[in-house]
């Protein structure tokens, strides 16, 4: 009788146990855990899933034609993509530079990803967000969200868009 309740009790205590084993620490079991690899101190949803933004909205940073150079106007915007990074622990964010379609497709990716870089720049010097955390890339002139036909719709296309994960 005393060995079949030692038995009993090993076989519950050991099945309990193993219902909370939790590799990555999110704090849902693992055998609950429908995204297992979770990275340390991300926001998790009860089946371990990060947990969505949602809908965010950063203004995109736009620039002046020809020019890599952030404009005093559009630090706000900046400010506000710092605000979402430091809030919600954000482990990468991506820059995505744009320009319109005036020059060579060449000169329009070097300077898509220039505009990129210099967001990038004061998202690191001034915010001191890690550097490693965010990537840069350029799309030339490939992707307008306006027409390229006017002078107004050519400015909407020389911008650099936020991209949180």
């Amino acid at each position: 009788m005393y060995r079949q309740l030692v038995c009993l009790c090993s076989l519950v205590f050991s099945s309990s146990v193993l219902a909370w084993v939790d590799s990555d620490l999110d704090g849902v079991p693992d055998k609950k855990d429908a995204c297992p690899n979770t990275q340390i101190n991300t926001a998790v949803l009860a089946n371990g899933c990060q947990q969505s933004l949602g809908l965010v909205s950063v203004s995109p940073i736009y620039f002046n034609f020809d020019q890599s150079r952030v404009l005093r106007s559009q630090l706000p915007s900046i400010e506000r993509a710092h605000q979402l990074i430091k809030d919600n622990k954000l482990v990468s964010i991506s820059l995505l530079g744009h320009t319109d379609n005036i020059g060579s497709e060449q000169l329009n990716a070097s300077l898509s990803v220039k505009r990129a870089q210099s967001v990038k720049d004061i998202l690191v010097e001034q915010f001191a967000i890690d550097a490693d955390v965010i990537e840069v890339s350029g799309m030339g002139s490939l992707a307008p969200i306006s027409t390229n036909r006017t002078a107004l719709g050519r400015q909407k296309n020389r911008r650099v868009e936020f991209k949180f994960e």
